[in-house]
């Protein structure tokens, strides 16, 4: 009898003809002594990503196995994205889960026999990481070792505190952990809400050597350009940081602490987007604390005034035309 998979790759690919293929190239790269599969979801794409998919499932039948959804049909719009991976991927029967969206690729070919061999040894590991590069649009390295960096979290409170980013291209994680946590689709961010709980879980190893490069794509969800947009995903990671808090019964001092954070932290992008609900959370808060901050908002007001009109002024053609005019005098100085 055919022996199931180990490890199931989870992969989803929405618009990315452009970078599919280094991703499926660092699946089918894998050298390991036991079996794996990729599941590789094509959401609803308009540009050849899903004949791409179609043509590696071909080619390599044992590892990808490619799953497509008709033009309109795309799941992440409805909010049942990862409900329907998650369903997709436990029907596999793995014992670990691994993940790779359509843009980010793998550098090493042990990077999967690495991570099991560790858990394996380790029942209480929860989620297994690894450092990682970052790359531009283009596919240009912009960073490397990018978690050496950068403060990583060692406990679940420091993670929910921080809401830092500990490189979901390179994880791998515990199945049976996954099935009974759930789906993540009405999270903003459902890789960050996946790691806290995992931290909850069980041990979360970091392994200090890059496996994988991420792809910082500008316009994705993390670094939206509108304003409106970017504010919406700030905002909700957290709300998912004070969820995440009850749902885990952390202390009085603990929430009150994380709401005074998210309060400060985020009221300037608040007055700059003019979110008059989030803005009088905020306030109301303080004051029940006995925070006199209303020199703070008036403060990000006159923040946001000034940052108006310094963009009006560096849009303006005046400002393009003396650019011009200074060229000559730039050069005379050099």
């Amino acid at each position: 009898m055919k022996q199931g998979p180990l490890v199931t790759i989870k992969c989803v690919a929405y618009n990315e003809a452009d970078y599919i293929r280094r991703t499926l190239d660092g699946f089918v790269m894998q050298k390991t002594n036991f079996p794996f599969i990729a599941l590789v979801h094509d959401d609803a794409s308009t540009d050849g990503t899903d004949a791409i998919i179609r043509e590696y499932a071909a080619r390599y039948p044992d590892i990808i196995k490619g799953l497509y959804e008709e033009p309109g049909n795309n799941l992440f719009s409805r909010h049942i994205l990862d409900e329907q991976m998650n369903e997709w991927v436990f029907e596999t029967g793995c014992k670990y889960i691994a993940i790779c969206q359509g843009d980010d690729w793998w550098i090493d070919p042990y990077k999967l026999q690495k991570q099991v061999d560790y858990m394996e040894a380790h029942p209480e590991c929860a989620l297994c990481y690894t450092n990682c590069h970052t790359a531009d649009s283009k596919g240009g390295i912009t960073t490397k070792n990018l978690l050496s960096q950068i403060k990583r979290p060692i406990t679940f409170r420091e993670h929910l505190f921080n809401a830092g980013y500990i490189a979901p291209p390179t994880w791998v994680y515990r199945k049976d952990i996954s099935e009974e946590i759930g789906s993540y689709d009405n999270y903003t961010d459902d890789n960050f809400a996946l790691a806290l709980d995992l931290f909850q879980q069980g041990e979360v190893y970091f392994m200090d050597e890059p496996t994988a490069v991420y792809t910082v794509r500008t316009g994705s969800v993390a670094t939206q350009t509108n304003e409106w947009k970017h504010w919406e995903y700030v905002k909700g990671i957290g709300e998912t940081q004070l969820l995440m808090a009850r749902k885990y019964h952390c202390s009085q001092e603990d929430v009150q602490k994380l709401k005074f954070q998210i309060f400060t932290e985020h009221m300037q992008m608040a007055v700059t987007v003019n979110d008059e609900h989030f803005i009088a959370q905020a306030m109301e808060f303080f004051e029940a604390n006995g925070f006199m901050m209303h020199w703070f908002l008036e403060e990000c007001k006159l923040y946001t005034k000034y940052k108006k009109q310094y963009e009006q002024i560096r849009t303006s053609n005046a400002y393009r035309l003396g650019k011009v005019l200074l060229k000559p005098f730039k050069w005379l100085k050099r």
